[in-house]
C-alpha cells in the first residue's frame, strides 16, 4: 500500500508521452504533408498573376494577421510553463493544499507530548516533500528529468514502508496494553470484594488504574 501511495504521485513519468504507434502515423502524415505543400507551391507558381491567385493572397495576408494576433494574445496569457492562470492554479492549487495540510499535521505531531509519532512523523513528511517538488516544479521553466522523478519516488517509497513499519508496531503494542488491561482489571474485580468501608475498595482501584498502560 506504502509502495502504491508513493508510485501515484509519479507513475505518469514512466509513460511514455507518444505512443510508438502514433510516432508512426505522425510521420506519416507530416510526410505526405510536406508532399502536399509542394504540390500546392507548384500550383500557386502556375496560377501566379490570376485573379483568383489575387484574392489568394489578399485572404492569407488577412490570415496571416489574424494568426499573429492569436500567437500574442496566447502569449499574453501564459504564466510562467503554462498557457494560463487558470492552468497554473489547476496544477498549484492541490499542491499548496498537501502542503499546508502537510505541514500543519508535521507540527501538530512534533508539538504533541506523545512520542510514539514516529510514523506520523514519515508519513506528514513525505508528504510534504511530494508537495513541495511539485510546488517548485510548478516554477520551473522546464520540467524535472526522469532520473529525479525516480529518485523522489524511491525516496518517497522507502520513508512510507519505514513509516508503516512503525504504524503497525504502534498498533499492535496498543492491542497488547489492551488486553493486559483487560486481563489485570478482570483479575482485580475476580479477587476484591466490597467491604461495609468502602475507602480502602477504592482506593484499590485507584492503584489499579495508575498500573494501567496507556
Amino acid at each position: 500500500m506504502a509502495v502504491a501511495c508513493a508510485t501515484a504521485f509519479f507513475c505518469h513519468e514512466t509513460l511514455a508521452s507518444k505512443s510508438n504507434e502514433l510516432i508512426e502515423k505522425t510521420e506519416i502524415w507530416e510526410a505526405a504533408k510536406a508532399k502536399r505543400t509542394q504540390a500546392l507551391n507548384v500550383l500557386k507558381d502556375n496560377a501566379s498573376g490570376t485573379q483568383d491567385h489575387n484574392i489568394y493572397l489578399v485572404e492569407k495576408i488577412k490570415t496571416d494577421q489574424a494568426f499573429e494576433d492569436l500567437e500574442a494574445v496566447i502569449e499574453k496569457e501564459r504564466f510562467l510553463q503554462f498557457k494560463n492562470l487558470q492552468q497554473f492554479l489547476g496544477e498549484f492549487g492541490w499542491a499548496s493544499g498537501l502542503f499546508l495540510y502537510s505541514l500543519f499535521n508535521l507540527i501538530i505531531t512534533l508539538i504533541r507530548k506523545t512520542k510514539t509519532y514516529y510514523g506520523e512523523l514519515g508519513l506528514h513528511t513525505t508528504l510534504l516533500y511530494i508537495s513541495f517538488f511539485y510546488l517548485r516544479w510548478a516554477f520551473l521553466k522546464e520540467d524535472y528529468s526522469n532520473w529525479q522523478y525516480i529518485l523522489t519516488n524511491l525516496v518517497c517509497i522507502t520513508t512510507l514502508i519505514i513509516a508503516t513499519y512503525y504504524f503497525v508496531e504502534r498498533k499492535l503494542q496498543d492491542v497488547e496494553n489492551l488486553l493486559y488491561n483487560i486481563r489485570l482489571l478482570t483479575r482485580h474485580i475476580v479477587k476484591s470484594k466490597p467491604e461495609n468501608n468502602p475507602t480502602p475498595y477504592v482506593k484499590s482501584y485507584i492503584n489499579l488504574f495508575k498500573k494501567l498502560r496507556s
